[in-house]
């Protein structure tokens, strides 16, 4: 069986990471510029509805990351965030912590 990982964005989630890295780790404007733009070369953006459904009660911040994985058809969200983690499931998309995806790695033969 083939497996297939493919990086999904969004415009929420590109400027949750300029903000992280410029505001919270005081990184240059021109790291910022280049690291978005290495994210846009591995991950396809996806473009978000204007009105987001509330998907994550505990944090609607994080409703627009769900989003994403919903528009975008993922299977799964690979996360630390303990308030998607406790979700676990959002309409067919499984949110797990990045030890579980490790183990759902195939092993090389």
């Amino acid at each position: 069986m083939q497996h297939r990982v493919r990086l999904l964005t969004s415009k929420h989630i590109l400027d949750e990471v300029e903000t992280v890295l410029f505001d919270h780790f005081q990184k240059s404007r021109r790291f910022v510029h280049l690291a978005l733009q290495k994210i846009l070369r591995i991950a396809s953006e996806v473009k978000l509805p204007d009105v987001i459904r509330s998907h994550v009660p505990g944090d609607p911040d994080d409703s627009p990351i769900v989003q994403t994985a919903l528009s975008g058809k993922a299977d799964l969200i690979v996360t630390a965030d303990k308030v998607l983690l406790e979700l676990g499931k959002v309409q067919d998309v499984e949110i797990i912590s990045l030890d579980e995806f490790e183990l759902r790695l195939p092993v090389d033969a």
